[in-house]
């Protein structure tokens, strides 16, 4: 058995799949409690036309409504890639204990990205690098198509 991080972040990198089958930017997300997934989702911005119908949006608002509380203190994100500051804010207010990501996201990721959040002060607990070669590769190659055309 896969051990817990890449377990739940191959779920995670199934959920981006279907985002870039649907030409979305291929980012997933799932929620885990107590070693469930109680929330799984992928970016939808196209699809909804919303700029805030990330794939860690989603996935919050599922898991608040399964869990019946918008404090989800005892669960678990993981998502493909790194957050960006609107994200992690929401991460942040429904008080997630840890966050798992795989890349990072120089253009507009909380750490990586222009405006850096300063992690010392966070309660969240933060893991990068999950599965970073899996992610990287399926980024890149959705980019590439991209400027192809296709």
């Amino acid at each position: 058995m896969l051990p817990y991080m890449e377990r739940f972040m191959a779920h995670a990198v199934d959920e981006g799949i279907k985002a870039g089958e649907q030409d979305e930017v291929p980012i997933g997300c799932v929620i885990v409690l107590n070693e469930e997934i109680i929330a799984r989702a992928h970016n939808q911005t196209i699809q909804q036309n919303s700029p805030v119908a990330h794939a860690e949006m989603i996935a919050l608002e599922q898991a608040a409504k399964h869990t019946g509380d918008w404090r989800l203190n005892h669960c678990d994100l993981f998502v493909t890639v790194e957050p960006c500051l609107m994200c992690f804010g929401a991460i942040q207010l429904a008080r997630i204990r840890s966050l798992y990501y795989g890349v990072n996201n120089t253009q507009t990721g909380a750490w990586s990205g222009p405006n850096p959040i300063e992690e010392k002060k966070l309660k969240t607990h933060i893991f990068r690098g999950i599965l970073e070669d899996q992610i990287e590769k399926i980024m890149k190659d959705f980019f590439e198509r991209k400027r192809r055309g296709g």
